[in-house]
């Protein structure tokens, strides 16, 4: 179980074939939450992350796939 005042809200994003797939907003470990150039390698390689809510992380996420992510 994470101490408090460890989390950091985070979107989990994945993959569906060649779209990307946003689901919700989760407060996480910060440890566990990418930020938007970790998370873009990590989906390239088939995996799910779960990506920082912070700026415009998710916004370059999308634009590095040129998608737009499920709400």
């Amino acid at each position: 179980m994470a101490v408090a005042g460890n989390t950091v809200p985070a979107f989990f994003m994945r993959l569906d074939g060649s779209r990307l797939v946003t689901i919700g907003s989760h407060n996480v470990a910060g440890y566990l939450a990418d930020g938007p150039e970790k998370a873009i390698r990590r989906l390239k390689a088939g995996e799910s992350c779960y990506l920082r809510k912070l700026g415009d992380n998710k916004a370059k996420v999308e634009a590095a796939f040129a998608l737009s992510a499920m709400p």
